[in-house]
């Protein structure tokens, strides 16, 4: 009887919030505020976290950003370069036409032999309007190269590693850790949310 009374109250408080100052761990069975002061601290140390939470996000849009936009460049230059060399095949095959052209022309008229003929059938053409459809391609991907690729995953890593860390402080269940965390991700959010439209950007960027 006892036994089935104390799993019923440990399945209600599962899950519930407490308030009180002294006895949760933050993270590790060392870490446990014994004060009040300690307490505030770790409240303002959660407070500071969460704010560098949203922080690691925008930062992590904007880099992503820089790299698209330099990506863009190095692909920008090496098709000004084809360019380049196909004006000047271009250039050079056109001039070779130009001649073999004027020396046809000083064949035909020295050999002005056969009178002109003209045909008395002629066949109507017709120019379509209507545009090619475009050609459908894949998204673009970067090539791999080690410095932005590695500095891309530990961007990541970073966000991952702080939301964990303040997931893990949430489940304490202690309702001033969960409030501070709360208002730290709305300062944060007022602070950095602006640079979530960069995550646009790579979306538009990247189709």
């Amino acid at each position: 009887m006892d036994m089935s009374s104390g799993s019923t109250s440990m399945t209600m408080t599962m899950g519930t919030f407490h308030w009180t100052s002294v006895g949760d761990a933050l993270w590790f069975d060392s870490w446990v505020p014994s004060s009040e002061g300690a307490y505030i601290g770790a409240c303002i140390a959660l407070f500071v976290l969460a704010i560098l939470a949203r922080g690691s996000a925008a930062l992590q849009y904007y880099v992503e950003g820089w790299l698209i936009i330099k990506e863009e460049k190095i692909l920008h230059a090496a098709d000004n370069k084809f360019a380049r060399a196909d004006s000047k095949v271009t250039k050079n095959t056109s001039l070779d036409e130009s001649i073999d052209g004027l020396r046809r022309r000083d064949g035909d008229i020295n050999h002005n032999e056969k009178p002109l003929e003209y045909s008395t059938t002629s066949t109507p053409t017709f120019m379509s309007k209507t545009k090619a459809p475009a050609r459908l391609e894949l998204p673009h991907v970067p090539a791999f190269h080690w410095q932005t690729d590695t500095l891309r995953s530990l961007l990541s890593t970073l966000v991952t590693f702080i939301s964990y860390l303040l997931m893990l402080v949430v489940m304490t269940g202690n309702g001033a850790y969960f409030i501070v965390i709360i208002i730290g991700v709305f300062v944060g959010e007022m602070v950095f949310g602006r640079y979530r439209a960069l995550r646009g950007f790579h979306d538009l960027h990247n189709h």
